[in-house]
């Protein structure tokens, strides 16, 4: 198998194990603070949303092996990788209800992902300067 496919299903099971955790602790909080603990949890919404966070995990963890394809440029990954992202929240989303204003989530979406990827940029930036700078 190929090593970043190889690599991609280990991050997005990681990512799924992570995202299903979350999940599971914001139900219990919820169950929890709601004050009804015969609140049935194995209903059809529940399962979407347990579905839809996990796909969402795995998809998100997973596509960073988009980072590794050194064939493309920084721009070319990061669309990408955006792309991916996007569409992943967008439909997991819709789904499971989360929003229903798709303009909203675009704009949001976009600021989230700006400021994340100005960040990591800069602190890859820094690290690059610094390993030259050892040289």
């Amino acid at each position: 198998m190929n090593i970043m496919i190889k690599n991609a299903m280990k991050r997005g099971f990681i990512g799924f194990l992570m995202c299903e955790t979350a999940f599971a602790t914001i139900s219990l909080i919820t169950i929890i603070l709601s004050g009804k603990p015969e609140v049935v949890v194995l209903s059809d919404a529940y399962i979407t949303q347990y579905i839809c966070y996990g796909l969402a995990g795995f998809v998100f963890s997973a596509s960073t092996v988009i980072f590794e394809i050194e064939r493309l440029s920084i721009l070319g990954q990061t669309v990408s990788h955006f792309i991916i992202l996007y569409l992943t929240q967008l439909l997991v989303g819709i789904k499971a209800g989360w929003f229903k204003n798709i303009t909203q989530l675009t704009i949001i979406f976009l600021i989230i992902y700006s400021i994340q990827f100005i960040i990591s940029y800069n602190i890859y930036k820094k690290q690059v300067n610094e390993l030259n700078r050892s040289f």
